[in-house]
Formats: C-alpha cells, structure tokens, sequence
C-alpha cells in the first residue's frame, strides 16, 4: 500500500486471515509455553520492606523495583546548590553564586558519566542537551559572579 492513498476493502486482510495472525503473535510470545503455563512476575516489594524470594537485592531490577535510588544524584546537586543559597543567606553571595554555578556543573559532569536509566530526574531530555544546558547556566552564574569583582 502506497503512502498517501486511501485503502480500499481489497487492501485490508480479512477477519479470517487477521485472527491467524494473532493467534500466531500469541504463541510467538508464549514461545514453548501453553497459555495455562505462562510464568506470572510478582509485583516489585513495597519500598522499605524485604522483597520476596526472586527479586534481587541490587542490578537493574532492583532499581526498576525502588525508584528511590535514582534520586541520589538529583540530591546530591540539590544539597551543593542549598549549601550555596545558604552561604549567600550568610552574606557572602559571590562565595555562594559560585557554589550554586559548580552544582550546576557538577549535575552536568553526573548527567555525562552516568547512564540514562540511573540518572533519575537530572534526565530531562536527551544526554547531550542536559549536559550543554546545565554547563551553560553553571559557567555563566560563575563567569556573572567573576565580571563582578
């Protein structure tokens, strides 16, 4: 069928021919099991609680079970740029734009090293875009701060 035309009944597979091929997608992904026999997956464990038999304490399952271990590297920016707000609350504000402006960085060194499905909510678009807007804004609040001197 060309792109851009319409289809016609003639184009289309028959009911027939359209449930074979779902029956024969089905016992594609069954593969060697019947339908009585296709393994159930339990449920990820609640967090804090021990996770039954079969789930594993670390690798990618256990981060696909406890999405709270891909907030660390977000916390760790967060507690650099709070440590920052709170020296320039002490007076100090040009100290403290330069420690905001190296959280920035330091998010976009973490954002370049770590891969993408642990990179929790410093990943916002594609790799190379975080990484250039997060030094982007880090050098210029420090480049700011250093024009001021």
């Amino acid at each position: 069928m060309r792109i851009g035309r319409r289809a016609n009944r003639q184009d289309l597979p028959d009911r027939d021919s359209r449930a074979e091929l779902r029956a024969a997608s089905r016992a594609e992904l069954l593969g060697t099991l019947g339908p009585d026999e296709v393994r159930v997956v339990p449920d990820p464990p609640a967090l804090g609680t021990i996770p039954p038999a079969g789930v594993p304490w670390s690798g990618p399952e256990r981060l696909r079970a406890d999405p709270g271990l891909r907030l660390r590297w977000l916390a760790v920016v967060v507690a650099i740029m709070a440590a920052g707000v709170v020296v320039i609350g002490l007076g100090h504000w040009q100290v403290g734009a330069c420690i905001v402006g190296g959280g920035m960085i330091v998010g976009a060194v973490i954002r370049a090293i770590v891969p993408s499905s642990q990179a929790g909510l410093l990943r916002v678009r594609n790799r190379p875009i975080d990484v250039t807007g997060m030094l982007v804004v880090g050098v210029g609040i420090i480049v700011m701060v250093i024009s001021r001197l």
